[in-house]
């Protein structure tokens, strides 16, 4: 705006200068016109020629001269550029003119430059303003920036700080990996020593133990051969008895009268199939799976807190694998000690995933039956094979597992054909207080109500034994491919032969 104003007043003072010259330049053509023979026209003419020197600047023309003028005769408007009264043409108002319109033309250009440059200074001071607010936004930006750039160095130098302890926790792990390797080389070399030592040793027990093989052999077939002769004997006299006993129960009681065909059917073709049919499909055939169901898992269920699962133990009693025995005198704590000592779960292939009482920390205690969970007194224990640590178990869980292992010892005697002398019927009887046991034992009745039968010896087919009888580990597994005498060995207490 200060440019405005500085050009319009710089045009207002040439026009003003323009203007009195042209005045001047009037008052001398008027002069000249009047000449020097009148001194009263002359002074006249002085006075009419000063007088547009008074008129207004704006128009340098003398619109608002005095009527008497001469003036308003020598010129006819603006533009004139020669008298009206002669005629005479003024080439320096030619020049006026024509300057004056070079400055109109000129100022109507500098006014035109002026709003240009007024609109450009409007824009340049928008511009302006906005490149501000931008240099402003880009000065916090920059702070910011910068707080978080302080922020990053900060990070770094924190990560360069931990970088350099896993560097130095690294070399110390490498450290001792490099004196565990040494270690466990020593380790390795002495167990290697301790290795070769026992291997020594064991050979020259296995030497011994051939050598004892071969004189038990001996006398075993000695024993054999003296025990044939006794079975010859026992033979005749067995069928001479059964003869008589075959008589008289056929005159007091016919079992055959009493049964359910179908159930004899199937117990006929039980012993009928049952030598010739694998141990791991003996359970296909119908009466065993009739008595699996009926009486033996519901006998190896042990409730209320079942440990063992029922499936394994009967697997590892058709098999022969199950091994029972008298528990010695506090071994149950002296386990249970051992355990807590070492933090390591007993080996137990039978027993079944407890994790509710690992999460809970409910664990069993060196009271705590291993097969039914209750806290009682602990006499037996067992195992289904020699690689798993003994299961404590109480009086009545051992009852369930005597009368099963029972049962397959009765199934175990049919397969292998030591029943070929005895009836169907009786066989069945034999069958029925066998599952009768196991109802008893599942009752917690067995005890006081019926004593168990002996583990039969060979050929011996019906011994009562004890309720104490108790089985101990037995070398003779029974396989698909043994069907030989069996005789497990009672162990720790008499039988009541």
């Amino acid at each position: 705006m200060s440019v405005m104003q500085g050009a319009s007043m710089t045009e207002d003072t040439v026009v003003v200068d323009r203007t009195k010259d042209i005045a001047s330049l009037y008052s001398r053509l008027q002069l000249s016109l009047d000449g020097p023979s009148s001194p009263n026209a002359s002074g006249f003419s002085s006075r009419q020629s000063l007088s547009p020197t008074n008129s207004s600047p704006s128009s340098p023309f003398f619109h608002h001269a005095p009527v008497s003028c001469a003036c308003t005769h020598a010129f006819s408007s603006q533009e004139c550029a020669q008298c009206t009264l002669c005629g005479v043409p003024f080439d320096n108002l030619k020049e006026y003119h024509m300057e004056r319109q070079e400055r109109q033309t000129s100022l109507r250009e500098h006014r035109l430059q002026v709003r240009e440059l007024t609109t450009q200074t409007v824009r340049h001071n928008l511009k302006l303003e906005k490149l501000r607010k931008t240099v402003e936004r880009l000065q916090n930006e920059i702070t910011a920036r910068t707080a978080d750039t302080q922020s990053l160095v900060s990070d770094r130098n924190q990560l360069i700080e931990k970088l350099a302890e896993e560097h130095a926790r690294l070399a110390q792990i490498q450290k001792d990996k490099v004196d565990i390797e040494h270690e466990l080389a020593e380790l390795s070399q002495n167990l290697l020593e301790e290795a070769n030592g026992m291997v020594a040793i064991e050979q020259k027990e296995r030497q011994e133990l051939e050598r004892q093989s071969s004189q038990v052999r001996l006398q075993l077939e000695s024993v054999q051969e003296a025990l044939l002769a006794e079975q010859l004997q026992l033979t005749e006299i067995r069928e001479k008895m059964m003869k008589s006993t075959e008589t008289e129960k056929v005159e007091s009681f016919d079992p055959e009268n009493h049964i359910d065909d179908m159930i004899m059917s199937e117990f006929k073709d039980f012993v009928a199939t049952c030598p010739a049919i694998a141990i791991k499909k003996l359970h296909n055939i119908q009466f065993l799976r009739n008595c699996l169901a009926e009486d033996i898992e519901p006998c190896l269920r042990f409730p209320p807190n079942a440990r063992m699962s029922s499936k394994k133990l009967v697997d590892a009693m058709a098999a022969n694998s199950c091994f029972i025995e008298v528990m010695p005198t506090g071994f149950s704590e002296e386990q249970h000690a051992q355990r807590l000592t070492t933090d390591q779960p007993l080996r137990i292939s039978a027993s079944r995933s407890m994790i509710w009482e690992m999460i809970t920390g409910n664990e069993a205690t060196a009271t705590s039956c291993m097969a039914c969970g209750r806290t009682a007194t602990l006499t037996h224990r067992f195992r289904i094979s020699f690689f798993d640590d003994w299961a404590c178990i109480d009086r009545y869980c051992r009852d369930r597992l005597i009368t099963v292992c029972a049962f397959y010892q009765f199934v175990r005697n049919i397969r292998h054909g030591r029943y070929r002398g005895r009836s169907i019927p009786d066989l069945y009887q034999e069958s029925v207080q066998l599952r009768l046991q196991m109802i008893l034992a599942r009752n917690g009745m067995l005890t006081d109500a019926m004593p168990l039968p002996d583990i039969p010896k060979l050929n011996d087919h019906s011994a009562p034994a004890s309720t104490n009888t108790s089985f101990s580990a037995s070398t003779d597994i029974d396989t698909d491919e043994s069907v030989g005498a069996e005789s497990p060995k009672i162990a720790n207490e008499p039988s009541s032969e």
